[in-house]
């Protein structure tokens, strides 16, 4: 039973302050959420911890879900016996909706990754960046003349991209026999005329 609450927790709910002093953590809480609430919450009771926190979904008046970050610490009295609990609890909504929508998208983008029948490749040219800081800081000013001169720096920067990932298509063109096989570096495929 909620002895105390504040008008934050009155506009997460929904629910009036006296409405909510009549109303207990199972009657707030997602179904889904109440198991691992409750054994946290009862397991502080008996004494394992003095506190925990977890994230979970409240349950508004109105029916629709508020993700919280709750921090509940237990308070005790001279002899050791539970008086209270009180609870810190921070809505975090948004970010829970904002993570959703990323792994959704993510999702989206692995799908269409996987599924097209063109060569995707990802690629990370961090390393390529720095080859070429270093060239210019060695005073070169016209980057086509020089590679073209040196093929050997060509070389080396296909060896520093760094292959992420590949997509099925690229397997199959590439004759591999899993996409690991391709993973590391662009000079395991690059032949010299590719150079």
């Amino acid at each position: 039973k909620y002895l105390s609450v504040n008008d934050e927790f009155c506009r997460m709910t929904g629910y009036r302050r006296d409405e909510l002093l009549k109303l207990t953590l199972r009657d707030l809480t997602h179904e889904e959420d109440y198991p691992r609430n409750h054994e946290l919450f009862e397991r502080m009771l008996a004494g394992e911890f003095p506190s925990y926190q977890l994230e979970k979904r409240f349950v508004r008046k109105d029916g629709s879900i508020v993700w919280a970050d709750v921090h509940r610490t237990l308070f005790k009295d001279a002899d050791g016996n539970p008086l209270y609990v009180i609870g810190a609890i921070a809505d975090i909504t948004t970010r829970k909706q904002a993570e959703e929508a990323l792994r959704e998208s993510e999702a989206r983008y692995r799908g269409i990754f996987n599924a097209v029948t063109v060569s995707i490749w990802e690629e990370d040219f961090t390393a390529v960046i720095d080859l070429l800081n270093d060239l210019k800081a060695k005073g070169v000013t016209d980057f086509r003349a020089y590679l073209k001169a040196h093929l050997e720096t060509v070389a080396e920067a296909a060896a520093r991209v760094k292959v992420l990932d590949v997509n099925a298509e690229s397997v199959r063109m590439f004759g591999a026999k899993d996409r690991q096989e391709l993973l590391g570096s662009l000079d395991k495929i690059f032949v010299p005329e590719t150079l």
